[in-house]
């Protein structure tokens, strides 16, 4: 019996909704019935230094279209496992995998970081080419808690379209709040949670000598000593105009002066071993 007002369409949808309203009560039970518990995973967290600035200064998203060409091609050079995930948002992304596949995380985010200290943007669209730069980034990683929905639907087959991507967890505040008030320079720092993975799974790592402590005792991921050493691959081509980018910004503004001088520390030291 059709309700009085209602046409087809309405009633389709209508039906749609009550149908997608009880897999999700559906799925509510299930959680509210399971032992759900926070798993353990290694969780990384990469910022775009900047970005936010230019978001605020932009009025139309064709100023980024450059930036989302070069952001996908960064994802598409990564050499992605299905032992890890990744989530962009923004100007920035999470990166996790279980414990088990550290070696495949580490390849990963050795990847993506090498891919973004070379990336280039132009500014102002595809057609009005007004500004190239790179971008400096800078994050963090540790272990810890970690619940991803999409992966534990997918896990426990639970029958929902379209779910939504939620990460809760100790890890993903952490990972953030290392990048945030701790990195400081250009570099992806890491915590003694994450570095106690490291120490237990040494085996299966040729050197752990990609963790290495600054000179204001912070331990961070050198990713470049991670792919020559791990990856056996060579340093990208373009560190050089990295160097002489970084050079050049370095004295525009104070507050982000001692932010080049880092990176240009970091690179040239890499360089000269290079030889």
């Amino acid at each position: 019996m059709r309700m009085k007002g209602i046409c087809d369409s309405q009633l389709i949808e209508f039906k749609y909704e009550m149908n997608r309203m009880k897999r999700i009560m559906d799925l509510v039970s299930k959680l509210n019935d399971t032992d759900l518990k926070y798993g353990k995973k290694i969780v990384g967290y990469i910022d775009l230094l900047g970005f936010s600035q230019k978001l605020r200064e932009s009025s139309t998203i064709s100023d980024f279209q450059y930036l989302i060409c070069k952001l996908q091609e960064v994802k598409n050079g990564i050499d992605y496992k299905k032992t890890v995930n990744i989530s962009w948002f923004s100007d920035c992304c999470y990166i996790w995998a279980e414990q088990g596949y550290i070696h495949d995380f580490m390849i990963c985010m050795t990847c993506l970081c090498s891919n973004l200290l070379t990336m280039t943007i132009v500014h102002g669209g595809l057609e009005k080419y007004q500004e190239v730069k790179n971008y400096l980034f800078r994050g963090g990683i540790t272990y810890g808690g970690f619940f991803s929905l999409e992966e534990y639907i997918t896990n426990h087959n639970v029958d929902l379209e379209n779910p939504v991507q939620i990460l809760l967890g100790s890890a993903i505040v952490k990972a953030h709040n290392l990048e945030n008030e701790t990195a400081h320079t250009p570099r992806i720092v890491i915590d003694d949670d994450f570095h106690k993975c490291v120490e237990s799974n040494r085996g299966i790592f040729k050197s752990i000598d990609f963790i290495t402590q600054d000179k204001d005792g912070i331990k961070y991921f050198d990713y470049l000593r991670f792919l020559k050493s791990e990856m056996d691959e060579p340093l990208p081509d373009e560190i050089d105009n990295v160097i002489q980018w970084a050079k050049e910004e370095k004295d525009k503004l104070d507050k982000l002066k001692s932010k080049y001088e880092w990176l240009i520390e970091y690179l040239t030291k890499h360089v000269s071993n290079n030889g």
